[in-house]
């Protein structure tokens, strides 16, 4: 089931969402959002701060009920996945400001294997050689032996990231991954993360910096008030002119677009 994709012409489906609408508390917070996610695609979610972007990826996750609409994976419906085949399909880095977790970064990391253990299993020799791994992949190996509270927020964002990768999910959802990172390390991470989607995972990532978006989104999608104003892919040739038109109508004239750097 879980090597599965389905096909729109030639390109593999991962997921689709469909119609996807959320009510918190009475209030409305996404309306109608449709969209999908191809096999080895980088999806940029970019949106002002209360657009929705947190609240999309938790409902992709489950954490909040759906007030209407479906994700479906391989045209399943993901509500009705039980718990570890969802964990198979979705990875979460969340934002860092939402995770208080204090051990060890390697301790913190094995615990993204936990879909790969069985009821009480504890993590054995392989699982923390995964875990060495993905400390040397992101260049953070001197990290290890160091409890969370020791390290710096671009450290700790890596780390929970480390965690998310080494789940090894089919698609890897990212709330603003990049925040705590300095302008060099945001684009090695970003580079990292493009070597996964060679290694045909599909990634939706959300953002506020339409510079990153560009430079390395195969799509865009731009959630305004809790809907999708607009999605853009990089195949139809003027991304960066539609992107910076949409700025243009949501937020004014303050936006331009750099044509020597290829930038807004």
């Amino acid at each position: 089931m879980f090597a599965c994709a389905f096909c729109e012409g030639k390109i593999a489906i991962m997921i689709r969402v469909r119609q996807l609408s959320l009510c918190l508390q009475k209030q409305k917070i996404l309306e109608s959002i449709s969209f999908t996610l191809h096999k080895g695609r980088m999806v940029m979610l970019l949106g002002e701060n209360g657009a929705g972007k947190t609240s999309l990826l938790k409902s992709m996750l489950r954490y909040y009920p759906l007030s209407g609409g479906q994700v479906l994976y391989c045209g399943i419906d993901c509500a009705a996945l039980r718990d570890k085949e969802h964990a198979a399909i979705f990875s979460y880095a969340a934002q860092m400001k939402e995770l208080v977790e204090d051990m060890l970064v390697e301790d913190c990391i094995v615990a993204g294997r936990t879909r790969c253990l069985s009821v009480l299993a504890m993590p054995k020799k392989q699982d923390y050689e995964a875990v060495d791994s993905w400390l040397k992949k992101l260049n953070i190996e001197h990290l290890k032996g160091k409890y969370l509270h020791e390290i710096s927020g671009g450290e700790l964002q890596l780390v929970y990231l480390a965690k998310a990768l080494i789940q090894d999910a089919q698609v890897m959802l990212m709330d603003e991954p990049c925040t705590y990172l300095d302008i060099h390390k945001q684009h090695v991470f970003m580079e990292k993360i493009k070597e996964l989607k060679g290694e045909e995972k599909s990634i939706l990532m959300s953002m506020h910096d339409p510079r990153l978006a560009l430079a390395y989104g195969d799509e865009i999608l731009i959630l305004h008030e809790g809907s999708l104003y607009a999605h853009l892919r990089k195949e139809d040739g003027n991304m960066k002119e539609q992107l910076y038109e949409a700025y243009k109508e949501l937020y004014g004239s303050s936006f331009a677009v750099d044509t020597k750097e290829d930038r807004i």
